[in-house]
């Protein structure tokens, strides 16, 4: 079962929007977040808008849950989840059925 929460290095790519952003895959998920860092005070105001959050860890995007914040999961930098206002991400299931 392990194959399918795959994880992949972040890749620096342009959304349509404009924004320069980060790719990749986490645990199974397709993630982008804006590819600017953020300090701690950053990733507070993302998080209380509703965003996630991620760090950089070995090239990698990762999920910063409750416990990985905690505990001080920072690798090479914070990210924030992006939310373009002009392109909607295909659903999964979208993706699975091109």
């Amino acid at each position: 079962m392990t194959r399918y929460l795959i994880s992949t290095r972040a890749v620096e790519d342009t959304c349509p929007c404009g924004t320069s952003i980060l790719v990749g895959h986490d645990e199974g998920r397709f993630v982008t977040a804006d590819s600017k860092p953020v300090d701690q005070a950053g990733e507070l105001a993302a998080l209380l808008d509703g965003c996630r959050t991620f760090a950089l860890v070995t090239g990698e995007l990762v999920y910063r849950s409750p416990g990985r914040i905690r505990i001080g999961l920072v690798g090479a930098g914070l990210f924030v989840e992006h939310r373009c206002t002009t392109y909607r991400q295909p659903s999964l299931l979208e993706r699975i059925m091109t």
